[in-house]
């Protein structure tokens, strides 16, 4: 069982990118806990920690507000939460994998539609 407690919020946010705080899951929710109390929509600074800074959304509501307004709220282009590197190289190369969860409409339109009636 595991004591480990943010000091504050932007220490919270770091859980989002720390590895270790996925091995201490205690840790990891009272993070979140403290995020969605104090600050819901956070703003995770990378101070050149080898990530690009990232708004964390902590609360449900706010996600699926989020999910609902895809007009305005895009996957791309980045999709996924990696490291600069990853970025640099995905915005350099583009991306080596693409599912419904990497793009946007009308592309994951069409994907969906691929699979859709099997639903």
């Amino acid at each position: 069982m595991s004591d480990r407690q943010p000091a504050n919020v932007e220490e919270a946010g770091y859980v989002f990118v720390d590895p270790s705080a996925y091995a201490d899951e205690e840790y990891f929710h009272r993070a979140c806990a403290m995020l969605r109390e104090q600050d819901p929509v956070h703003w995770v600074e990378s101070y050149g920690l080898g990530f690009n800074s990232f708004w964390a959304i902590t609360k449900s509501a706010d996600i699926f507000d989020i999910e609902a307004r895809n007009q305005i709220f895009l996957s791309e282009p980045r999709p996924v939460l990696g490291g600069a590197a990853d970025d640099e190289r995905r915005a350099k190369d583009g991306d080596l994998l693409r599912t419904l969860i990497h793009v946007d409409d009308p592309e994951h339109r069409d994907l969906r539609g691929v699979t859709s009636e099997w639903f």
